[in-house]
């Protein structure tokens, strides 16, 4: 079994109506129908093709990709200082 990796695309749209035109780029996992956005998971292999491609489109206003990941490795590398910190401590 193979395991793509993916990456998160917020993506702000004029109106909510046209937005299932989105699922042909990826997996659209989150509508916000009050906020006008979307929240899809793409292929990380081709996320500037599709980042640029969904930009261009005319019901969209901004696509952005999300920094999760690099805070989720900030954080976790920052939790392992943390630790190893306290550890020197404790001799």
């Amino acid at each position: 079994m193979n395991i793509e990796s993916r990456s998160c695309l917020i993506v702000f749209i004029k109106s909510i109506n046209k937005f299932k035109n989105l699922y042909k780029y990826g997996m659209v996992y989150y509508v916000s129908k009050s906020s006008n956005y979307v929240i899809m998971y793409v292929n990380t292999d081709n996320l500037e093709n599709i980042k640029d491609t969904i930009n261009q489109l005319n019901f969209v206003n901004k696509v952005t990709v999300s920094s999760y990941k690099k805070i989720y490795n900030q954080l976790s590398m920052k939790e392992k200082a943390d630790i190893s910190s306290k550890k020197a401590d404790e001799y």
